[in-house]
Parts: C-alpha cells; structure tokens; sequence
C-alpha cells in the first residue's frame, strides 16, 4: 500500500511536471515571438537610420557650418561697422544676399 502510495504520489508530480513544462513551453514561444519583433524593430531602424537618419545628420551637420561661417562673417561685418568702414552697407547687402542664397539651398 505504501508503495502504490509513492507510486500514486510520483504519477501525479510527473503530471504537475508535464503541466509546467507546457506552461514553459508556452512562456518560451511567447518569448521567441517578442524577440523576433524587437529584431525586427531594430532591423527596420537600421534601415532607417541608413536611408533617412544619415542624410539628416549630413544635413545637420552642413546646416551648422553654414551658419558658423554666416556667424564669422556677421561678426567680420559688425567689426567693420564698429570702425566706421564706409563700405558697410555694401558689405552688409552682400551678406545679407548670400544668407538668403545659402539658406535657400
């Protein structure tokens, strides 16, 4: 009797064991899943990082040059107009007419 007893006692761990590895299977399927999605995800910004994001930062980055040198050259033409440089004006449309070109391009 005792021994049915464990026999009785094994046969239903051994189910609880089959339950909880299908519960884990399960867990693991799901998590598989989720992986898959999230290398997805981060394939598909790879691909827009490659197309979009870098001519952005190229952009960007031409964008900031353009301004420093506008930056120089407004402080060259402020300087000039502290000296009292007669050109000023001259200076200060010529300047003005490569902003609005290099901003328009």
């Amino acid at each position: 009797m005792r021994v049915r007893h464990h026999f009785t006692a094994a046969r239903t761990s051994i189910g609880a064991m089959r339950v909880q590895i299908s519960i884990l299977q399960g867990d693991n399927a799901v998590l598989l899943t989720e992986v898959d999605l999230v290398q997805d995800a981060l394939a598909s910004d790879a691909s827009w990082l490659i197309s979009e994001g870098l001519p952005l930062v190229r952009a960007l980055h031409q964008a900031t040059r353009v301004v420093d040198s506008l930056g120089a050259r407004a402080r060259a033409v402020l300087e000039e107009h502290d000296e009292g440089d007669p050109t000023l004006s001259t200076a200060l449309g010529r300047f003005c007419m490569e902003t609005c070109i290099r901003f328009g391009h």
